[in-house]
């Protein structure tokens, strides 16, 4: 008997099929979660959990016929909010759903994910959007849905939620559980066009907001749903018969945790277009058309003529977001590729670098737990360079972490009172990270360190974004690598690696791993802020772009 869980229908048929093979073994993934995930969910559900009047917490609990059983006894009995329970194996599905709300005589599904899923929107005057007005629910009242104007969910953004919602849907249907009146269900993002709290954006699951992969017409979440969950279903049963999938594997985003992604790679030549642009991932129906239409590679797809050929790709995956531009951008890189340039200057010259009397180069780094436990200064006066950490290689609390951070911008503050001072980062997360420290904290240090961070912080990424363009993007390894000449010592540099070494530092079994583990860190972190030197000295004219 072949059992689907809630990711089957929204992920990759392949991966459903070699997961059912008889012979399959699989070995454990390799994802991180997004730091700060798995806190905001547990807080999400725990506040839920605050305001309603009774609540059955199953999370934790073993994935069994028990916590089944207790799951549809609190359905039966109506208990206002259900966390973690798991819905009874019927109809070739399973699943363990994160909240349910009951509410018209039955329940609602609701998931917490770590990313914005609604925006503001205004539809054309006189035009009513298909899903009808946009409904919320705040996390003290979710059984009582609001409508609210000038707002949507992120249809075209998040097309795979909705999928993900209408298997749990489709559970409760199957047990008699579902909410009576139009079939909905909730999502809480991190969005706060509403205000500072998380609310529920509540989908309706029959309203043709989705595009059908098979006809290219829209098609209701639900529909869409039973089309893909049929075709995972038949390719469990083709694989458990040992039969044949007739499919080819497509790389994308999915794949990078996967574990079949090796043997998906080993069965695609090395010029495979969805496996050599990590950088322009093109969705598999993008992949599927090209492949199509003659261009399965980079090369294929560097020869074609980019104007000529939109016309005839666009209509075959309409109702994406940016499907031309992607399909450009994709394009772009495979002609870099193709002739060996990493990096193209887009403009005349070098950007003007902002220079100072002092100049320091800023590096931060953050645990699993979302913590900042490392801040990392290179400070570049008088032709020298000299690297100050201020590390703490445990698991921080809130108070831990806002220590840390008032010891390392003291002494900031002492080195920069008074001086022509400049720092130097790539990207906005120091300045992110400093901001929200300065929101909870309300520490007149960190404060400092906030209105620092407006002032006098100098952000290269924009700076390279608006003079180059790059094969594998532009992220620091890349344009330090392939800009500056820079290397880093660590032969697989990478912040979800560092994340990986402090657990190593923190509690590795011996205190050599342990002591291996927090040089590796601070030698990764010392390169950070040296390649970010590299990258402005080279920025600044010191050193010319490099080919591959």
């Amino acid at each position: 008997m072949s059992w689907l869980d809630a990711y089957a229908a929204r992920s990759c048929p392949l991966k459903t099929y070699r997961n059912n093979l008889p012979q399959a073994t699989l070995t454990a993934s390799s994802y991180t979660p997004l730091a700060g995930a798995q806190e905001f969910v547990a807080e999400t559900l725990a506040r839920l959990a605050a305001h309603s009047p009774a609540t059955l917490d199953l999370r934790g609990t073993a994935f069994d016929q028990a916590t089944e059983s207790d799951t549809l006894t609190a359905l039966r009995a109506g208990t206002p909010l259900v966390l973690g329970g798991v819905l009874p194996r019927l109809s070739h599905r399973v699943g363990r759903v994160p909240a349910l709300v009951a509410a018209d005589g039955g329940y609602r599904p609701v998931i917490v994910k770590y990313q914005r899923v609604a925006e503001a929107h205004q539809p054309p005057t006189g035009e009513t959007p298909v899903e009808g007005p946009y409904l919320y629910s705040t996390l003290q009242l979710p059984a009582q849905p609001l409508a609210a104007e000038g707002f949507r969910f992120r249809w075209r953004q998040r097309p795979l939620l909705p999928v993900q919602l209408a298997h749990y849907w489709r559970m409760l249907e199957d047990c008699g559980a579902q909410a009576g009146g139009r079939p909905l269900a909730g999502v809480v993002g991190i969005d706060e066009l509403l205000g500072p709290d998380p609310v529920v954006n509540w989908l309706p699951l029959d309203a043709p907001t989705l595009i059908d992969s098979a006809t290219d017409r829209p098609a209701s979440p639900l529909a869409v749903y039973d089309q893909e969950f049929a075709n995972r279903l038949e390719l469990a049963h083709l694989a458990a018969e040992g039969q044949p999938s007739g499919l080819r594997p497509v790389i994308t985003r999915e794949c990078q945790h996967c574990a079949w992604r090796p043997q998906c790679l080993a069965e695609l030549p090395p010029d495979d277009l969805s496996a050599r642009l990590e950088k322009t991932p093109l969705d598999r129906q993008e992949i599927g058309v090209l492949r199509q239409s003659g261009v399965a590679t980079v090369a294929d797809l560097a020869a074609v003529d980019i104007d000529a050929f939109l016309p005839g790709y666009l209509p075959r995956v309409a109702g994406r977001a940016g499907t031309e531009q992607r399909l450009r951008t994709a394009w772009r890189r495979s002609k870099l590729i193709a002739a060996g340039i990493e990096l193209e200057a887009l403009g005349d010259g070098p950007p003007d670098v902002p220079r100072a009397e002092l100049e320091i180069d800023i590096d931060l780094e953050t645990s699993l737990g979302d913590r900042v436990y490392l801040w990392g200064f290179l400070v570049n006066e008088g032709g020298r360079s000299a690297y100050h950490p201020f590390a703490s290689f445990e698991h921080l609390d809130d108070d831990a972490e806002a220590e840390l951070a008032r010891q390392a911008l003291s002494w900031l503050r002492d080195l920069v009172e008074g001086r022509q001072a400049l720092l130097y980062h790539y990207s906005e997360y120091e300045v992110t990270r400093i901001k929200r420290l300065a929101k909870r904290t309300q520490d007149p240090v960190i404060d400092w360190g906030r209105e620092l961070a407006r002032d006098r912080f100098v952000d290269l990424f924009q700076l390279v974004r608006q003079h180059y363009f790059g094969a594998h993007g532009l992220g620091l390894k890349a344009v330090a690598v392939h800009g500056a000449g820079f290397h880093w010592r660590d032969d697989d540099p990478g912040g979800l690696n560092s994340m990986a070494w402090f657990e190593e530092a923190v509690a590795g079994p011996s205190q050599r791993i342990r002591d291996d583990a927090k040089r590796r860190i601070l030698e990764y972190n010392e390169d950070d802020t040296r390649a970010t030197l590299a990258v402005r000295r080279w920025l600044a004219g010191q050193a010319p772009p490099r080919p591959a």
